[in-house]
């Protein structure tokens, strides 16, 4: 089991409270702002570990526990997050996210932006620790309701399966996956999926009605961005999926990478490439109108129009994928945006 502790920048509530669940800091007593500092990884990260998963202990055999910036994808990282777990098959009960911001206070974040936005350590750190420390019950029930959580989960488990928990599950479905990225998983990383799966046609181009008639497209609401949803398997039966990351694409695939690698998965599992770099200005205003402002009669025709003038670059873009996917998992692509 995974337990991941996540805030805006991985470097204060997520460190209290996972330090607090492993054992590393005791929650008998109020501890002193000195050993808030003297915390591995407190107000320590920097914008470029935003996404990553920091390893911080075991609270028990079979219990790791992670902490996770995500600045203000909090709601699209958690969904994420658990969609690729379901994609290997990793059951529901073995990964539990926590949002710690709720235990922060005004102090925690102003030093937080004092020491970790702006630089100024010698003056933010001492007050986010102060901070912090005022802060010490609000996170320690949060550590505790996660705690309770986290034993709940383990007795269901045992329940089911008749034996000790504490084994970490492997993945059941560990073949290597293809993630195709976009802002909102209604558009180019529709179209770009349903011709890696062969439901578009490479040969020519669709009519404007076999666009429309993808399930997907131009259909996700933005209440379900970092929602995975499952398109097909490819000739060489590789699954592929799509993914709306919104503004948070470099963040969120650094997060989603660094949780497969946490569950021992090869190099190449997973694919991620950015369907973005195909679309054109006229897809993306389309998408916009219709899925941002609601206006679908305006904003879907221009989409639609604007993915039919790009689709060969489209194209282009699955051909230089496919080649170099790994069947045995072996050979990884970078996130074509790197």
């Amino acid at each position: 089991m995974k337990v991941v502790y996540y805030d805006y920048g991985g470097a204060h509530s997520s460190v209290l409270a996972a330090s607090l669940h492993t054992g590393a800091l005791s929650g008998e007593r109020r501890p002193t702002a000195a050993e808030i500092r003297r915390l591995p990884h407190f107000d320590q990260a920097t914008p470029a570990d935003h996404g990553r998963l920091t390893y911080i202990g075991d609270a028990q055999p079979g219990v790791e526990v992670y902490v996770l910036g995500c600045r203000r994808y909090h709601t699209i990282a958690r969904r994420a997050l658990r969609g690729i777990a379901l994609a290997y098959g990793i059951p529901h009960d073995d990964l539990v996210m926590t949002d710690t911001l709720p235990g922060v206070n005004l102090a925690m974040r102003l030093g937080g932006v004092l020491s970790r936005g702006l630089g100024l350590v010698t003056i933010g750190r001492p007050l986010v620790a102060w901070g912090t420390r005022k802060g010490f019950l609000n996170i320690k029930r949060i550590v505790d309701r996660t705690r309770g959580e986290v034993e709940r989960r383990l007795t269901r488990v045992a329940q089911e399966r008749g034996v000790s928990p504490s084994p970490a599950p492997l993945a059941t479905r560990p073949g290597p996956k293809v993630l195709y990225h976009c802002y909102g998983s209604s558009h180019s990383s529709v179209v770009a999926s349903a011709i890696h799966t062969r439901k578009l046609p490479v040969r020519r181009k669709p009519t404007p009605e076999e666009v429309l008639a993808l399930p997907h497209f131009d259909r996700v609401s933005a209440k379900l961005l970092g929602t995975v949803f499952y398109i097909g398997d490819d000739r060489d039966g590789r699954e592929v999926y799509i993914v709306g990351l919104a503004t948070g694409k470099h963040i969120l695939v650094r997060a989603i990478n660094d949780l497969v690698k946490s569950y021992g998965l090869p190099d190449g599992s997973l694919t991620m490439v950015n369907s973005l770099t195909a679309a054109n200005w006229l897809a993306k205003l389309g998408g916009f109108v219709s899925r941002g402002l609601g206006l679908p009669w305006w904003g879907r025709p221009l989409a639609v129009a604007g993915v039919l003038q790009r689709y060969y670059s489209f194209i282009r873009l699955v051909e230089g994928v496919v080649p170099r996917l790994s069947l045995d998992g072996r050979v990884s692509l970078p996130d074509n945006e790197q």
